[in-house]
């Protein structure tokens, strides 16, 4: 049995058997746009400062040890503009940055948490909803 595939110690240093980031992994971005904004907003090598795989993989791509186009977005995935797991062997290695919807989700949970144990500060947003 193959031994389970993980990231260990460093985010960034892939420790298993085949997944190294080699060509023949997919390495597929949750949101392309937030690692970008990550990149261009820190020092490099950028992985010293946001120890995320994806992050590694855009400091590759500067390095010019991997191309661009090896960086697959999720959403082109999951919209079926991309294919998903091609066969039994390949290996997608997948870095999750964070998408808003999970902030959201996450927020939602801590505000029912904070109502049913009667914690928290209420505060207005707003005079009256902009949406509704």
């Amino acid at each position: 049995m193959d031994q389970p595939r993980h990231l260990s110690g460093d985010a960034c240093a892939l420790q298993h058997r085949r997944g190294d980031g080699s060509a023949r992994d997919r390495k597929v971005l949750d949101n392309p746009g937030l690692y970008h904004a990550w990149f261009e907003e820190n020092p490099k090598p950028v992985h010293n400062h946001i120890p995320a795989v994806g992050i590694r993989w855009l400091d590759l791509v500067d390095e010019g040890r991997i191309a661009p186009e090896q960086l697959e977005d999720l959403g082109q995935i999951v919209a079926g503009e991309a294919a998903g797991r091609r066969d039994e062997e390949e290996i997608i290695i997948m870095s999750v940055g964070g998408l808003p919807v999970e902030d959201v989700a996450w927020g939602t949970v801590v505000y029912r948490n904070a109502l049913e144990k009667g914690i928290g500060v209420s505060l207005t947003l707003w005079d009256s909803p902009v949406l509704r």
